[in-house]
């Protein structure tokens, strides 16, 4: 039987609120840390289903034991996730990439130009409508293809460790509506509130 997807209406409500940008938080951890990454409701786009089944992770992101993700703060109005088709014909696919500017040129944030050059990771990222997204999955992390570590000449010049993490999927960064759920007594780090075990619209939660 051959499976479908219907054409769907897509409407804009006059009025509502359309601010562009992201929060000034970009969390990220190791793949490895991850015990379970769940994938988008319906992975597949000649499937049944709706447009938002093809980029919405509802179920929850499950960390071993111990460990968390990690905040980094980057300079508002600096910073973008921006999806890109690329590819030929009957091949396509979509280059996601968050670029981030970290004030400053403290050891700390140069260290981890350094570490994540190599490194497989999954990222976080708040629009500032609060919408969250997922960046990177088990087949293709999110890699650190560019970074630099600038003084500036000039005293109006950014001072700052600016990065970029990128990944390809078949769709852009998929929208994540779940929870990380820490284990092993894991609790989150950075700007991660204990009383509530909220991070803005990100939710933390105990588990076994």
């Amino acid at each position: 039987t051959k499976r479908t997807m219907n054409l769907e209406d897509i409407d804009h409500e006059d009025g509502s609120d359309n601010t562009a940008g992201i929060g000034q938080d970009i969390w990220v951890a190791k793949l490895a840390d991850i015990a379970t990454l769940p994938t988008p409701q319906l992975d597949d786009s000649a499937g049944t289903g709706n447009f938002s089944q093809l980029v919405t992770i509802s179920d929850n992101i499950v960390m071993k034991s111990g460990k968390v993700f990690n905040k980094i703060r980057v300079t508002l109005e600096t910073s973008a996730l921006n999806g890109d088709i690329q590819g030929n014909m009957d091949g396509k696919s979509f280059k996601n990439a968050i670029s981030g500017q970290i004030p400053g040129n403290k050891a700390k944030a140069l260290g981890f130009l350094q570490w994540a050059k190599n490194s497989s990771l999954i990222a976080i990222i708040e629009e500032l409508d609060g919408q969250v997204r997922i960046l990177g999955h088990r087949a293709y992390p999110a890699t650190l293809p560019a970074g630099s570590a600038n003084t500036g000449a000039k005293t109006t010049d950014d001072r700052a460790v600016k990065f970029t993490l990128e990944s390809v999927r078949k769709g852009p960064a998929p929208v994540f509506t779940g929870k990380v759920v820490l284990t092993g007594g894991a609790v989150g780090s950075g700007s991660f509130d204990a009383n509530n075990n909220t991070y803005q619209d990100i939710e933390f939660v105990s588990g076994s």
